[in-house]
């Protein structure tokens, strides 16, 4: 099974007041993000994607091009349900440079770092019981920071609503802002097939969190793996099917 896609995104704001008196931080990867979210139609991806299933349930995903909107460059995972999809673990790691705010196509020459990377170790363990699961993100932040992440989400009738907290080492930054911060925040995310009743795979995510931190930072990913199996595992199916009777 593999599946490629290749995605372009147009974001617009016709009402637009963002502004900030705060100055990019040490290492700015998303304290600076303001210069890009002012701007009234920005292109937020453009990019190929594509997932391929290779043998025993290994999954790989590949992605490059305008990843999100202040980063361009190669994104990849490899990834497995295990025990039924009790567990899913898996790699992943990326390799971007920051694109300039006012031109889509340019990549900024002036910026702290030439290039940014990361490499994480991710786990996710599924409680279908209780529609809840719970993911583990350990490794490489966009800003050299090294930690982990841990984000508790709930499924209810479609709608999924999660929490996350992250700690990492913030010797890297030479802020007082980032020193010792904590990342953290809550998010949602309800499909469009509650609204149009049909089937879609679109979903609207919205999330809190402070966007003047740059610990614990990662890229903004079109999908993940472990989103992608979802809820197509045996633990999962089972469950499902009982709903059927």
């Amino acid at each position: 099974m593999h599946r490629a896609s290749f995605v372009t995104g147009l974001e617009g704001y016709p009402v637009n007041t963002v502004s900030s008196a705060n100055e990019p931080l040490s290492i700015p990867v998303r304290s600076d993000s303001v210069l890009y979210k002012r701007e009234k139609a920005v292109l937020g991806r453009l990019m190929f994607d594509q997932i391929h299933k290779i043998k025993n349930e290994l999954y790989g995903r590949l992605a490059g091009g305008l990843l999100e909107v202040q980063y361009a460059g190669l994104d990849t995972e490899v990834g497995i349900p295990l025990l039924k999809g009790r567990i899913m673990a898996g790699l992943s790691g990326s390799l971007v440079k920051k694109r300039e705010p006012d031109n889509p196509f340019q990549m900024k020459d002036n910026d702290v770092k030439k290039t940014y990377s990361t490499v994480f170790v991710n786990t996710r363990l599924n409680i279908p019981e209780y529609e809840i699961s719970i993911d583990v993100k350990a490794g490489r932040f966009l800003a050299g920071d090294d930690g982990v992440r841990i984000t508790v989400s709930k499924f209810i009738n479609g709608v999924i609503i999660w929490a996350w907290y992250s700690v990492t080492d913030t010797s890297v930054f030479t802020d007082t802002y980032n020193s010792g911060y904590h990342d953290k925040g809550i998010g949602v995310s309800i499909p469009l097939r509650l609204f149009k009743g049909a089937d879609s795979r679109t979903a609207y995510n919205y999330t809190l969190s402070p966007w003047t931190r740059d610990a614990a930072q990662d890229i903004e990913r079109y999908n993940t793996l472990f989103d992608f199996i979802g809820r197509n595992t045996k633990i999962f199916l089972d469950k499902d099917k009982k709903k059927m009777y």
